[in-house]
């Protein structure tokens, strides 16, 4: 891989001689597929691939909060890969207490999330987390945002089938507001009404 990219690649000290990589593809891959599969397989086996200057170093993936990673403050730019990245999320409405424990949930193994002050979250993750925490901070950090958020596992149900069946059971259409639909055109009970604002389905995680 370092040939045919033209890039230099060393390896960390801590890393096994015994290390191998065997990928197998089915058709011929452009220098940045290749690169973007490279460091998908070395993540498999616990690893990350870490610019520095002019050189790339292969390290392991736990610690890569001692090295310097491209930082990012919006998730829209970040490529969807498995390097490592640094997101630093500007809190604009929710708890940062909430945006964090989200975050917590989701990431990866060796991810971290840390908050600076009182509007700023630091996640050190790959590229592809970093990505879906921005696609959700972005449906929870907005004006108003004074709801709990509540996390759901699922141990058997498919979670995009499972979204879609609650979006019709509280009448919520394509994430905006909405309330629990009522029995024969009535209005429910205020006191026990309840109140949905967004209903997100992760599927990676489930």
């Amino acid at each position: 891989v370092s040939g045919l990219l033209c890039r230099n690649i060393t390896v960390n000290d801590s890393i096994p001689e015994s290390l191998k990589l065997t990928i197998i593809g089915q058709e011929y891959l452009t220098p940045n597929q290749a690169w973007d599969v490279t460091a998908a397989s070395l993540a498999a086996k616990g690893f990350a691939l870490i610019e520095q200057g002019m050189t790339w170093t292969v390290i392991k993936r736990n610690e890569s909060k001692s090295y310097s990673t491209p930082m990012y403050e919006d998730p829209k730019f970040v490529r969807n890969n498995e390097e490592i990245g640094t997101l630093f999320y500007k809190v604009q409405h929710a708890p940062q207490d909430v945006l964090k424990n989200v975050a917590r949930v989701l990431l990866s193994k060796d991810g971290i999330v840390e908050s600076v002050g009182d509007q700023f979250i630091i996640v050190i993750d790959s590229n592809s987390n970093i990505r879906r925490l921005g696609r959700i901070f972005s449906q929870v950090d907005i004006e108003d945002a004074i709801n709990k958020v509540h996390i759901i596992t699922l141990n058997h149900a498919d979670a995009r089938t499972f979204e879609k069946q609650l979006r019709e059971i509280f009448d919520i259409a394509g994430g905006s507001a909405g309330g629990p639909r009522s029995s024969r055109g009535r209005k429910p009970d205020s006191k026990s009404s309840l109140n949905i604002d967004k209903i997100i389905a992760d599927e990676r995680t489930n």
